[in-house]
């Protein structure tokens, strides 16, 4: 997933209401970066096409994806 996307789905996550699916709050996070309704869509087929092969759901498939980006990130400014 790129940055732009990963960048969208951490702010999903920052936006999330209590008890709130995380596609409903990606959602909002797209529309407020005035992103197109298909990069919802690849970004929850994404999402949801690897909580399937890993036999998880996509809620820690994402939380996976941002601890990856972080630790990529921080190697960046070592």
């Amino acid at each position: 997933m790129d940055s732009e996307r990963l960048g969208m789905l951490k702010e999903a996550f920052e936006i999330r209401q209590r008890k709130e699916d995380l596609e409903r709050a990606l959602g909002r996070a797209v529309r407020r970066r005035n992103q197109e309704f298909e990069v919802y869509l690849e970004i929850v087929a994404e999402l949801r096409e690897a909580a399937i092969r890993d036999k998880t759901t996509i809620d820690i498939v994402a939380s996976r994806l941002l601890d990856e980006q972080k630790r990529r990130d921080d190697e960046r400014n070592d």
